[in-house]
């Protein structure tokens, strides 16, 4: 292995590993999201009820 071939796979490691740790820091965003969505859902079927009742 060359010098060269040697920076060439370090390269394309952190390229991979940089790539799998913005897909993870987006998926964390996504669920905090769909979490804030779920808990403003539930609060607002909450007051509706007691709108109806």
């Amino acid at each position: 292995m060359t010098a060269t071939d040697y920076v060439e796979t370090l390269a394309s490691v952190y390229v991979q590993a940089d790539a799998q740790a913005r897909k993870a820091a987006i998926q964390d965003q996504i669920a905090q999201i769909g979490a804030e969505m779920i808990g403003k859902l539930l609060q607002t079927q909450t007051f509706s009820r007691k709108l109806i009742i």
